[in-house]
Formats: C-alpha cells, sequence, structure tokens
C-alpha cells in the first residue's frame, strides 16, 4: 500500500467507527460524499474478498429500501445501518 491507500483506510476507518461511536452514544454522524467515495475506493483496494473470513468485514447487510449513500456503505460493512 501506497500513502495515497493509506489515507484511503484512515478514512474509511474513522467513517465507520466514528459512526459506530456514535450511534452508541445516541449521536448522529455526518460524512460528506467526498469521504464516503474514499470508503467506497477502500472497497475497490480489497475486491470480492472484502466481505469473507478474508477480509476486513461480515457479511454484507441488506440496506432499507430507501436507504441513504451513508447507509448503503455501512450495509457493505456487515452493518444494520438502522441500529
Amino acid at each position: 500500500m501506497d500513502a495515497a491507500d493509506n489515507a484511503v483506510v484512515a478514512i474509511e476507518e474513522l467513517s465507520v467507527h466514528g459512526w459506530d461511536l456514535a450511534r452508541a452514544t445516541g449521536q448522529e454522524l455526518r460524512i460528506d460524499e467526498h469521504s464516503l467515495d474514499e470508503v467506497d475506493h477502500f472497497f475497490e483496494l480489497f475486491g470480492p474478498v472484502a466481505n469473507t473470513d478474508q477480509g476486513p468485514f461480515g457479511p454484507q447487510a441488506t440496506p432499507p429500501a430507501e436507504a441513504t449513500r451513508l447507509q448503503r456503505t455501512l450495509a457493505r460493512t456487515g452493518r444494520d445501518p438502522l441500529w
């Protein structure tokens, strides 16, 4: 991984785990579109193994029908975006 990829990993970690912390403490987290673009790039770095035992996430969750982009992204990480 190069420096740009390390930045992508950092944005993914801050976004996803920031959401975890916000939800656990009853707060709302807003993530800008550019950061969500970087999280999407994180999935590209891992390819099809992202949601397997060899990847960083569990099985994908199903987002609600009218999910926001953040909710769809969270579902890709195996999280229930409505938690």
